[in-house]
């Protein structure tokens, strides 16, 4: 019999001369799984075999009668293995979970576990029926149950959640330190493997810089090695500070860019609130990323999300230092601000108000119904024929905050008007909300502060963050100082 082990279990009786003549073959299951064993008395009393489940056999003979009770307990944990590669990687890399060692189509579940900075603890879980060789790549297989149901290992992060309470009504705040994922086997109902997964937001050997300097306000997030590297300055939303930014800063980082994380509110020594913030700002940001050794001349790149892709637009629709602009749930138009006094607009240019679209007499900030102020909306839309470099744009067609999926088709639509669309690129996402952006995280609740709806599902919102990730690492490393700008037009 092949590869037989030493399970140590011993015959209860005296091994001695009533023992049975010739090796006795053991063939047992339950519960479909198999117990495999030979008894000899060469080996001095002690079965040897297969792990396989409890056994209990009565022998009788003409002398005695032998007890053989086969306790394999810890069967699972020798038996089954979890594999998890790669076990320490950046949050963009895929996940790939292989089971081995199980019975053919036997079920099983995989779960994963996260603790938060906050000390909460996220999880999900999966059922699976192994294959008729007894293991199962996850990246090829749809879970017959669980917290997700698309095709792949992704889900184990993708679609972890709160328990209690806060089930359904959190999003993780990630930071940028690095997640470790426990993911557990569990074979009826007992866990028998566990392995742990690093996800990183920046390499090991890249560094950080705080930038307090000519009134800026951000982080600095620099890849391994000297360069000159890319620039870009990435911009957060409505949250204030740099929630939103410097994830993404951090982790194009490690895909060979410098990256500035920039505030432009809500931290100390900026504006406690969104309002007539002046665009000069960002060109400042520009400017000092441009003037670091390490980065390389010709222009930076802009990544904005939500209220920060308004930003970057409008910042790029007057500056000349402008290679692209990427945007993720992005405004074809410039919005009152986020501040006590709704009459006053988000932005200012050479101390005078940009043109917005007032909150008018809307209560709820329903962001599809103000557009409906034509005379305002065009006032307001932004001049994006006027950014020099392509623009990328990534939307859901469910966005519950505002209708980006419709504005990101009008940005399009203006510059094609003005002969600016050849490398520009527009990705809109049947399902997916307000929520797209950093792939392979947990994507939390659709709910802005416990209450707004940011639409989509939280699994539509992965599956799109997944798919646009790398198409926006492609669409920025192909970007170059060399390339022919869009032809702006004269006013």
């Amino acid at each position: 019999m092949p590869n037989v082990g030493r399970i140590g279990v011993r015959l209860q009786g005296d091994g001695g001369p009533h023992w049975p003549p010739g090796p006795l073959l053991l063939n047992h299951s339950t519960n479909g799984l198999a117990a495999l064993a030979v008894a000899d008395r060469s080996s001095g009393g002690w079965l040897t075999g297969r792990k396989g489940s409890r056994l209990i056999l009565v022998m009788g003979s003409r002398h005695a009668t032998f007890l053989l009770f086969l306790v394999l307990g810890a069967r699972f944990a020798a038996a089954q293995e979890l594999e998890v590669s790669p076990a320490d990687a950046l949050v963009d890399s895929p996940l790939v979970v292989r089971v081995k060692g199980l019975t053919p189509r036997q079920p099983f579940l995989v779960r994963s576990r996260l603790k938060d900075p906050d000390g909460r603890t996220w999880q999900a879980w999966a059922g699976y029926l192994a294959g008729t060789d007894g293991t199962l790549d996850l990246s090829a297989a749809e879970p017959a149950h669980g917290s997700f149901h698309a095709r792949g290992a992704q889900g184990l992060f993708t679609s972890m959640d709160l328990p209690g309470e806060a089930h359904g009504r959190a999003r993780l705040q990630s930071r940028t330190d690095p997640l470790e994922f426990e993911i557990v086997l569990e074979v009826e109902r007992r866990e028998v493997a566990a392995r742990t997964a690093v996800r990183r937001f920046r390499p090991p050997g890249g560094r950080t810089e705080e930038i307090r300097d000519a009134g800026l306000v951000g982080r600095l997030f620099l890849p391994e090695g000297s360069g000159p590297f890319p620039g870009v300055v990435v911009l957060g939303g409505s949250e204030g500070g740099l929630s939103g930014s410097e994830e993404i800063a951090a982790v194009l980082s490690a895909h060979g860019f410098v990256a500035l994380a920039l505030a432009y509110f809500q931290m100390p020594g900026l504006p406690g609130s969104l309002r007539e913030i002046p665009l000069e700002y960002f060109d400042r940001a520009i400017a000092a990323l441009l003037r670091l050794s390490t980065v390389r001349r010709g222009g930076v790149a802009l990544v904005g999300t939500s209220k920060g892709a308004e930003a970057a637009l409008a910042a790029a629709a007057g500056s000349s230092s402008t290679l692209a602009v990427v945007t993720l749930a992005p405004s074809s138009v410039v919005w009152s601000c986020i501040c006590d006094d709704p009459e006053r607009g988000s932005w200012s240019r050479a101390g005078k108000t940009v043109a917005f679209v007032p909150q008018g007499s809307d209560p709820t900030f329903n962001y599809e119904y103000r557009l409906r102020n034509r005379e305002a909306a065009e006032k307001a839309a932004i001049a994006v024929e006027r950014i020099r470099g392509p623009v990328f744009l990534a939307a859901g067609e469910r966005d519950g905050l505002w209708p980006s999926a419709a504005m990101a088709r009008a940005i399009g639509e203006r510059r094609r008007r003005y002969g600016c669309s050849p490398r520009d690129e527009t990705h809109i996402y049947a399902e997916a909300g307000h929520f797209i952006g950093l792939p392979n995280l947990p994507a939390g609740a659709t709910l802005v502060g416990g209450r707004l709806d940011a639409g989509g599902t939280p699994e539509a919102n992965a599956a799109a963050s997944a798919e646009m990730w790398p198409r926006l690492i492609a669409f920025l490393s192909s970007l170059h100082p060399a390339l022919e700008p869009c032809r702006v037009p004269e006013f």
